[in-house]
């Protein structure tokens, strides 16, 4: 091997491992065209059980190799290399597990923070809130009462997958982003008694502090 080759990775590490004992001997199979996000490339035979782990490993590697010639959306990578390897039912299962925890969740007041409030520009809007909640309707001075356009919301869902983990470790995983608040105008007095109205969020209180099924009524499907 010369310098300018890449270091194996670590399955071809592996890989050489295996296949040191003659037990793990095997005569590799004829890749056979398949097809991929309406792409032919070509696999190696669908493994099984039977097969030593080696060319198992083999199989796997051709198929990543072979597959990272066209893109393919991750959910559909996974079904592939499933499909090939004869373990399709249990990869979906596990795929639903992962998914159905962002679908639990990632609307649930109890499970979000609160990074920021934005205005319909998208800039960010420091003075809609006091000590990380958002400032209420209220009559009063103005330093307190929430500000003009206060339109969305930008948020972070940390879900704990460390029991779906094949080693069953801290596995973590975050994600941002902007939900929608309902705005509309709001009417409150100033310290003159003046009523005042402004266009902004319509949520009384702070929004974070509903009902996972309030704020799907209230803020996620408004009427």
């Amino acid at each position: 091997m010369s310098t300018d080759d890449p270091a194996p990775s670590a399955l071809e590490r592996r890989l050489q491992v295996l296949t040191q004992g003659d037990d793990s001997m095997f005569i590799p199979k004829k890749l056979v065209p398949v097809k991929l996000a309406g792409t032919h490339i070509q696999a190696y035979p669908e493994t099984d059980h039977t097969m030593p782990p080696s060319e198992r490993l083999y199989a796997l590697l051709c198929n990543k190799n072979a597959a990272a010639t066209c893109f393919v959306p991750p959910a559909q990578l996974i079904s592939f290399y499933a499909g090939r390897s004869n373990v399709e039912t249990k990869a979906r299962v596990l795929m639903t597990q992962w998914q159905s925890r962002l679908t639990a969740n990632w609307a649930d007041p109890g499970s979000l923070r609160v990074i920021s409030y934005h205005a319909a520009d998208g800039s960010k809007m420091d003075a809609a809130m006091t000590g990380g909640v958002l400032k209420p309707i209220d009559d009063g001075t103005e330093p307190s009462r929430r500000p003009e356009g206060v339109t969305f919301v930008q948020v972070e869902l940390a879900l704990d997958y460390a029991d779906l983990h094949w080693k069953k470790e801290p596995t973590t995983v975050r994600c941002t982003y902007f939900i929608k608040l309902p705005v509309g105008n709001v009417t409150f007095n100033n310290t003159a008694g003046t009523a005042v109205t402004r266009y902004t969020c319509t949520i009384e209180g702070d929004p974070f502090a509903l009902s996972k099924e309030d704020f799907k009524e209230q803020i996620l499907i408004p009427e």
